[in-house]
C-alpha cells in the first residue's frame, strides 16, 4: 500500500449502531424502535434525494433519533424523524437540532413496512405561527404554578395575559428586544413537529443570590417542556415595573416585526430604562447570534476514544475506553484529511481501536504500535476500507503516550 499518494482518510458516518431512536406518542416517548427500522431512518436520513414539502399531507409516525454511549451519558445529534404522506405518496422528514433544516425524503412504503399509509386524512398545514385562544386548561395549568409557587415561598409568578401559539412545520419564531434604537435576539424557538404549540408569557422572580433583585423574564413552554427563558429586566429594591402590551394579530407574518410589549423600570442610577420584546417569524431557520450570549461557542468539536473491541465503546463502558484529550483528538483529525496510504506495521495494543465522534458520525480505526530504539512509530488502519497511515512523529508520540498510559 505504500507509496500510493495521498488521499483523505478521514470519512466519518452515521453508524446505526451507535444510535438510539424512540417513538412519540401522545407528547412522550414511548419504545426503542426496532434496530433494522432505525437503520433504514437513519440510511433514509442521510440520503441526499429531497423534495418540497406537499402542500396538503397527513401526519404518520414520529420519532426521535439520537446518538448515544449511554454508560458515558453521551448525548448528541438528536433528529426529529417523522412520516407523512400525500394521498399514496409517502415522505421521511428529517430535521436535526444541529441546524433545524427540514428535509423532505420521498420514500417507497415497501421499504418502510411499519408504516401504515392509509390512516389520517390530508390537512393543509399552517403556513403562518397562528394564535389561539387560550384554554381553559392552560389557565388552570398558570393559576395552579403561581399558588404552588407562592405556597412554597418561591415568589415566582407567571404574569397574563398568556398566549397560545401553534407553529408551522418549519421556520423560527425571534423575540427581538429593541433598546436604545437597537434591535438584538434574546430568544430563538425553532418549529419542531414534537412542540408543536407553545405559549408565552413574562415572568417576575427574585434573583436568588442575595441581591434585593427581580428578575423580568419571557417564557416559552409546550406542555411539559420548556422551551425558551431569557431575563429582560432587573429591578431593584421593589421599583415597579411599568408593562405596556401591544396587539397582537391573529397571525405572524414571515419577517415582519411585530411589537408584543414595552417594559419601563429606573434602573440602579435612578435613569428610567425602556425595553421592546417584538416577535418575528422567519419561514426558513437560520442561525443567530443571541444576544448576552459569550462570544465563545459551545464546543460540539470531534472526540477521541481508545477500546480494547468495537462493542466496548457501543456499549458505552466507562471501565474499558480510554478518552483522548480534545486536543489531541482534533489534531488527529485534521491529520486524517490528507495522508499517505501505508501498510501497517507492529503489534495492536490492548485498547486497540480508535475511534472519533463529531455530531453523531463516527470513524474507527484499528492501532498499531512499532517499537524503535528512541520511538515508536503509530499506524491507523480504517476499519472497514482497510485503508492505512502512519502518523507524524509528535503527533504519534502523543497518542503512544496516550495508549500506554491507559
Amino acid at each position: 500500500m505504500s507509496g500510493c499518494g495521498q488521499e483523505r482518510l478521514l470519512k466519518l458516518e452515521s453508524v446505526p449502531a451507535y444510535w438510539s431512536a424512540e417513538s412519540f406518542v401522545n407528547r412522550q416517548f414511548v419504545d426503542d424502535v426496532p434496530a433494522e427500522q432505525k437503520k433504514q431512518m437513519l440510511k433514509t436520513c442521510k440520503n441526499k434525494k429531497t423534495t418540497a414539502l406537499p402542500s396538503s399531507y397527513r401526519i404518520l409516525n414520529t420519532y426521535e433519533m439520537y446518538f448515544s454511549l449511554k454508560t458515558l451519558e453521551m448525548y448528541g445529534a438528536q433528529t426529529e424523524v417523522f412520516y407523512l404522506a400525500e394521498k399514496e405518496n409517502l415522505y421521511l422528514a428529517c430535521r436535526s437540532r444541529d441546524t433545524h433544516q427540514l428535509k423532505i425524503h420521498p420514500v417507497e412504503a415497501k421499504d418502510h413496512p411499519w408504516v401504515k399509509v392509509d390512516q389520517g386524512t390530508d390537512k393543509t398545514p399552517l403556513q403562518t405561527p397562528t394564535f389561539f385562544p387560550v384554554t381553559e386548561k392552560q389557565r388552570t395549568r398558570h393559576a395552579d404554578q403561581n399558588r404552588e409557587a407562592k405556597t412554597e415561598g418561591d415568589f415566582s409568578r407567571r404574569l397574563a395575559p398568556f398566549h397560545n401559539l401553534h407553529m408551522p412545520i418549519a421556520g423560527q419564531v425571534l423575540v427581538i428586544l429593541t433598546e436604545n434604537n437597537k434591535e438584538h435576539v434574546l430568544v430563538d424557538v425553532p418549529t419542531s413537529f414534537i412542540n408543536q404549540t407553545t405559549d408565552f408569557y413574562l415572568t417576575t422572580r427574585p434573583s436568588g443570590n442575595g441581591a434585593n433583585a427581580i428578575y423580568h423574564s419571557i417564557t416559552f413552554e409546550s406542555p411539559g417542556w420548556y422551551l425558551q427563558d431569557r431575563i429582560v429586566m432587573t429591578t431593584y429594591d421593589q421599583e415597579k415595573v411599568d408593562m405596556t402590551y401591544h396587539p397582537l394579530p391573529e397571525t405572524l407574518t414571515a419577517n415582519q416585526t411585530i411589537p408584543y410589549v414595552t417594559l419601563r423600570a429606573k434602573n440602579e442610577l435612578g435613569d428610567v430604562e425602556e425595553k421592546t420584546l417584538s416577535l418575528r417569524y422567519q419561514p426558513v431557520y437560520q442561525k443567530v447570534k443571541l444576544f448576552e450570549m459569550d462570544d465563545e461557542e459551545r464546543n460540539d468539536g470531534i472526540e477521541g476514544f481508545l477500546h480494547p473491541t468495537i462493542e466496548s465503546l457501543q456499549e458505552g463502558n466507562i471501565r474499558k475506553i480510554g478518552i483522548m484529550p480534545d486536543e489531541l483528538s482534533l489534531a488527529l483529525a485534521n491529520e486524517l484529511k490528507q495522508v499517505t496510504l501505508e501498510q501497517p506495521q507492529g503489534n495492536k495494543p490492548s485498547l486497540q481501536y480508535l475511534t472519533l465522534v463529531d455530531k453523531g458520525k463516527t470513524q474507527t480505526f484499528t492501532v498499531y504500535l512499532k517499537k524503535r530504539a528512541q520511538k515508536t512509530d503509530v499506524y491507523l488502519q480504517d476499519t472497514t476500507s482497510k485503508k492505512g497511515t502512519k502518523l507524524s512523529g509528535e503527533l504519534a508520540a502523543q497518542l503512544a503516550e496516550q495508549i500506554e498510559g491507559e
